[in-house]
């Protein structure tokens, strides 16, 4: 089989990223090519990717001494770094983008029913699909093996949590302790891989990058720039981030989403964020608008030095965000799973009975293909992980690099995933040891306040748990009356997408969304398949 490599760059074997070793070792780009030469076989192909930490991907195409060759595939545990392939006759074509593969003549995208419905309701689209039929994406912590019978398998290699650590029966004391020393070791490895390079702390009110800012404080990197991006500073979540950044002594700028040119029309008609768009979905999910000013003004702080940003993604989806209550007392009701999945998180449009239907089937055959050795309640947060924080909260990690910034999440640290997933689950419940961790490091530094959120005392509460138990029924019965836009908008969306953009949705589209980022996928989908957009750069 030939490979074509679409993007420019790539012509021959490569590694991207950076990560860790089995001993730990930092391997950056140059280093990583060198740990995936001499390849043997499969086996030892999936053992060296199953020991790296770290945000990367790989092709290595492998000659055999028949005059053959093998082509090996992978990506990290949580596909920071995307590879979209297309087989084409006897041709495998890659890239990291899937609009790369995108033939000539292919003016207009025709999605499939099922992924459109899907794509509707979550935006992005499942498993290894994207919103092209032959064009796919590989999965989270999968790798791609061609042999010479041409024959194309995809293999989990990260989506069983690598048990090396007994905490199932950890008492709490013992597990926050165990807890305090990976994110430790995370927040290391961070410095390690930032060494002198300057720094950009995207820093709100929240638990995820307040810890992030205490870790660099007190390892005396180099003092960063913290931002927050929005409609306006003056809101309550800016302000304390600016007083969290005055008490550990950051400067602190603020970063409009709003450029003072745009209209509620005019960033859907502007060809630089149009290609940011494209950068961003790789025709396989929706995308963050809402960094797209602080990416470029960022970019333009340090004279030509690559930054790097510090994204607090994912820290409070390990340590328990959103975990149900009774998806944990109800692991062997998997049919029942399934239709919570549809509603849970909120959804992103109305949805027929039929529409109900065909999304829990559609998310019982995701469920099944993760590995059998994993619980119910494992299966479900695996999706969060697998499917939601890879292919739409790790999008602002391209947000980011779009104009040139390195991106670290600290967060996806595959050994504190790893052990946050074996912790008893109800230590996570409502964040409970996380929150408990954070207030240490937030008391320690000065940074805690007597408004800070709690999510494991809300989960306490008698009226949130009779509201669990209501919550899917309530959210199917209001989807279906009309829309609702929440009235707390710190970013500014209801700006950018309302008025007539909401307006041509209602018109042209069959959507109903009930969320303002429902709007904005049913404005890209629809323009997409109209053709409305070019489906490659010109």
């Amino acid at each position: 089989m030939n490979v074509i490599f679409k993007n420019k760059e790539r012509n021959k074997s490569f590694s991207l990223g950076i990560a860790f070793d089995a001993q730990d070792r930092l391997l950056k780009e140059a280093e990583l090519n060198k740990y995936f030469l001499s390849i043997k076989s499969l086996e030892d192909f999936l053992q060296r990717i199953d020991a790296l930490n770290g945000s990367w991907c790989t092709c290595q195409i492998v000659p055999t001494i028949e005059g053959k060759h093998y082509i090996y595939m992978a990506v990290d545990h949580r596909s920071t770094l995307p590879l979209y392939y297309r087989v084409y006759g006897d041709e495998l074509y890659i890239s990291d983008n899937g609009f790369d593969l995108l033939r000539e003549g292919e003016e207009h995208l025709q999605v499939e029913k099922s992924t459109r419905l899907f794509f509707s309701q979550w935006g992005f689209t499942p498993e290894e699909h994207t919103l092209h039929s032959e064009i796919k994406r590989i999965p989270s912590g999968c790798a791609l093996y061609v042999d010479d019978t041409k024959e194309v398998t995809l293999i989990p290699y990260a989506q069983i949590p690598r048990q090396r650590y007994a905490v199932a029966e950890l008492s709490f004391e013992e597990a926050k302790k165990g807890l305090e020393e990976r994110l430790e070791c995370a927040f290391d490895r961070m410095a390690r891989v930032i060494d002198s390079a300057p720094i950009v702390l995207p820093l709100s009110d929240g638990r995820d990058s307040r810890l992030i800012a205490v870790a660099l404080k007190e390892r005396n990197l180099p003092t960063p720039i913290t931002l927050t991006y929005g409609h306006t500073p003056r809101t309550a979540t800016i302000k304390k981030a600016q007083e969290i950044a005055r008490r550990l002594g950051f400067e602190h700028r603020f970063v409009s989403t709003l450029p003072p040119h745009y209209t509620r029309k005019g960033y859907t008609e502007d060809e630089e964020v149009l290609r940011f768009f494209r950068h961003l979905s790789g025709l396989s999910s929706g995308y963050f608008f809402a960094e797209y000013t602080s990416s470029r003004e960022a970019s333009k702080w340090f004279e030509g030095t690559q930054p790097y940003v510090l994204p607090g993604h994912n820290g409070d989806t390990l340590c328990g965000l959103k975990i149900h209550q009774r998806w944990i007392e109800s692991e062997q009701y998997n049919d029942i799973n399934a239709y919570f999945l549809t509603f849970y998180e909120g959804g992103n449009r109305a949805l027929s009975k039929a529409e109900v239907s065909q999304m829990v089937e559609i998310h019982k055959e995701i469920l099944a293909h993760y590995p059998k050795e994993l619980s119910a309640q494992q299966r479900l947060e695996a999706f969060r992980t697998l499917e939601l924080s890879s292919k739409y909260i790790i999008n602002s990690a391209r947000a980011w690099s779009y104009h040139g910034s390195a991106v670290w999440m600290p967060f996806l640290d595959r050994d504190l995933i790893d052990y946050t997933a074996y912790l008893n689950p109800e230590f996570r419940v409502g964040k409970r040891i996380y929150e408990s961790l954070s207030d240490d490091y937030f008391r320690k530094h000065s940074i805690a306040f007597p408004d800070d959120a709690s999510e494991y005392a809300l989960s306490r509460s008698p009226r949130f748990r009779f509201k669990q138990l209501l919550r899917s029924f309530l959210l199917y019965q209001l989807s279906q009356r009309k829309r609702y836009f929440p009235r707390h908008d710190d970013l500014g969306f209801r700006h950018l997408m309302g008025g007539t953009l909401l307006e041509e949705v209602k018109k042209s589209t069959s959507w109903r969304p009930t969320t303002i980022n429902g709007l904005s996928f049913a404005w890209w989908l629809h323009k997409l398949e109209q053709g409305s957009i070019p489906l490659r750069e010109q």
